[in-house]
Parts: C-alpha cells; sequence; structure tokens
C-alpha cells in the first residue's frame, strides 16, 4: 500500500516536471498516467477481494423488475363501470377493497347521495344532482342495497352512530327524483332518518323539506301513526298532505301538540291552530304590501321574510330578484293555508281535553 501511495506521489512530480514540456508531452503523460490508476485500482481490488472473498458469482446483479401501472377502470369486484361516479366518493367512501359487486355498489350509491362527502359546504347545483342521479341508478341496477347504511359505528354501550340511509339522504337533501328512484326500487320508506344523530320519522323529515317528497312517501305505504305528522304538515302548508292524513283516519284531526315538558303551562295547539295563526299572517302581509305600487320591492321583500321566519321557519328567506315575486309566493301560502283550515274544520276539527290525545315534543 506504500509502494502504491509512492507510485502515486510519483506520478504527480512527473506530471509537474512535464507541465513545462512541449504541448506534444501532455497526451502521453495523461495516457501513462490514467494506466496507472487502473492498475492500481485493480491492486486494490485483488486484496479486497483476497480479504472478504469474492461473492460475485454467489450473488449475481438483481434482474430489473418492470412497475406494473394499474389502469383498471372497474370496481376490483368486476362489476359495473362506475368511473364518472368516482368524483362522488370523496374521503369517507372506498369500493376498491370490496370484493362483493353489490356492497361495491352500495358505496357508490351512499356516496353519490352524500352531499357532503367531500366538502361540507358542498351544495351542488341542477346539472351535478342529475350525473349524482345517474349514478344512484346505476347503483341500484347493479345490485346495491336500497336501505344500505353508508356506515355503522358503536360509540359506546348506550349509543352506535348509524349512517343515513339513502332515501334518508335523499329526503334530507331534498332530492325528489332520487326520492322516486328509490321507492322505484323498494326503499323501506319507514327508516328512521339518523341524520341528526337521533333516529327520527322520516316523515317527519319529509314534512319540512318538500310536500311532494311526502306525499311519494305516502303513496309508497309509509307508517301514518305518528302523531305529530298532522301538526307539522299543516304548519308548513302541506295541504295535499293533510288532505291524505284525514282521509286515512289514522291521525285524529282534534289532536293538541303540546310543547314543552310536564311542567310547562302552555295547553297546546291543534293542526288547525297554527294552520289559522299561519294564515293570520299572511293576510295581514297581503292587506298591507300586496299590490300596493307604493312600497319597494326591497319591502317586500323583508316583509314576506319576516312571514316566513317567524311562521315557516324551515323554507328559504327569499332574495332580490326579476324572477321571485314576494307577492306572488305569499298568495299561494294563502290559497294552500286555507285549503287546509277548511278541510281541518269540515272532518270535526273541535277539540276538548277529554278528548283530544296530548303530544310530547
Amino acid at each position: 500500500m506504500f509502494k502504491a501511495k509512492l507510485n502515486f506521489l510519483s506520478l504527480i512530480i512527473f506530471g509537474l516536471i512535464s507541465s513545462s514540456s512541449p504541448a506534444h508531452a501532455e497526451g502521453s503523460f495523461f495516457n501513462s498516467f490514467s494506466k496507472k490508476l487502473t492498475d492500481i485500482s485493480n491492486k486494490v481490488s485483488d486484496k479486497i477481494k483476497g480479504y472478504y472473498g469474492d461473492d460475485s458469482q454467489k450473488n449475481p446483479p438483481l434482474k430489473e423488475i418492470p412497475i406494473e401501472i394499474h389502469t383498471k377502470t372497474t370496481t376490483p369486484a368486476d362489476g359495473p363501470d362506475f368511473s364518472k361516479c368516482r368524483k362522488f366518493l370523496g374521503y369517507l367512501y372506498n369500493p376498491y377493497y370490496e370484493t362483493d359487486p353489490k356492497k361495491a355498489a352500495a358505496i357508490y350509491l351512499n356516496a353519490a347521495l352524500d352531499y357532503t362527502a367531500k366538502s361540507y359546504d358542498a351544495k351542488p347545483g341542477k346539472e351535478e344532482i342529475a350525473e349524482r342521479n345517474k349514478c344512484v341508478e346505476l347503483a341500484l341496477e347493479a345490485g346495491a342495497d336500497p336501505d344500505s347504511n353508508g356506515e355503522t359505528r358503536k360509540v359506546d354501550d348506550d349509543y352506535t352512530f348509524s349512517a343515513p340511509s339513502p332515501l334518508a339522504r335523499a329526503v334530507n337533501n331534498n332530492n325528489e327524483a332520487a326520492v322516486k328512484i328509490l321507492l322505484a326500487h323498494n326503499a323501506n320508506p319507514n327508516i328512521k332518518n339518523t341524520s341528526m344523530g337521533l333516529p327520527a320519522p322520516l316523515m317527519n323529515t319529509a314534512l319540512y323539506k318538500s310536500q311532494e317528497i311526502a306525499v311519494d312517501l305516502i303513496n309508497a305505504g309509509i307508517d301514518l301513526t305518528t302523531p305529530n305528522l298532522l301538526w307539522i304538515a299543516s304548519a308548513n302548508a302541506a295541504d295535499t298532505v293533510v288532505d291524505l292524513l284525514i282521509q286515512s283516519n289514522k291521525i285524529p284531526v282534534n289532536q293538541i301538540s303540546k310543547f314543552g315538558d310536564e311542567y310547562s303551562q302552555e295547553e297546546g295547539e291543534t293542526a288547525l291552530d297554527v294552520s289559522e295563526n299561519n294564515l293570520f299572517a299572511l293576510n295581514t302581509y297581503q292587506k298591507k304590501f300586496s299590490s300596493n305600487p307604493k312600497i319597494s320591492l326591497q319591502d317586500k321583500l323583508s316583509a314576506a321574510n319576516s312571514v316566513l321566519y317567524y311562521n315557516y321557519p324551515l323554507k328559504p328567506q327569499l332574495k332580490m330578484s326579476e324572477t321571485i315575486d314576494p307577492d306572488t309566493v305569499i298568495n299561494d301560502l294563502i290559497i294552500r293555508q286555507q285549503n287546509i283550515s277548511d278541510a281541518l274544520k269540515a272532518s270535526g276539527w273541535t277539540c276538548k281535553k277529554e278528548n283530544c290525545g296530548i303530544l310530547e315534543f
């Protein structure tokens, strides 16, 4: 090793001396220098092999393995092509480890109806809702259970969290088209709505969302014995629903809905009470604001929104728009609310405490 270092040093000295020689000597020097370095490298390599042994034959170089790129466009369960529905999955839904095609389809079904899967502020437009509903149909046709929950998780010994069923999601989103699709595939209209954490009758939710959806649920055979249905229908000007509930003869029209606990001093209200109260507020607006050219649109909107806020709190507020006429909105509510009052009066609305059921909310 010392000899090798000495030879290397000699070469460097020789190169410095030769640097003052003519240019034709440079090539010869560098060729000699390169050869000398190669010889030294070979000698060092031989010494290492002699000390540790030569494993080059025992462990040949590994062969290069090509990387496989997955481009599969269907679910791992070889189900239908859901490629156009993947954008609705969000981080909560993953069908790719599901081996059962029907279970994978159920995941796509719930994801398509879960507007908050990708963002809690999600407010899909009409085009996106139409796309989602196509995915709903595709999933159901692929065998997805229309009553499948997206998730069930036990929180503690007393409480198990269940994600809303597809039908509950559709009702909560006021998606009438999706409700019709699910009911056509035999979704259970009596399934509980767990969207708010605690099970609640799905019909109650529907009445706060859309009269059309509530009618679809009634026609699908939903249980009408829940005692507050008539009160909620009346409070939301759902005149068609009130007629169907009266015709069913399953709810006493004179039933009192009492708010508060057992210590409350309030006597409660009947469905007619709430209808008449709403009708009074609507008529007050009509007399003061309707068809009055001296009142600005902004003032009308403000007055109409006040009526909606206090009498129909879950209905959307009106906004400044050339296509929205507050007078038309209020007049439509008056007609529907008057229909309800007339129907309740005609069905024997008079209530006495001894023959009225008391409903605790």
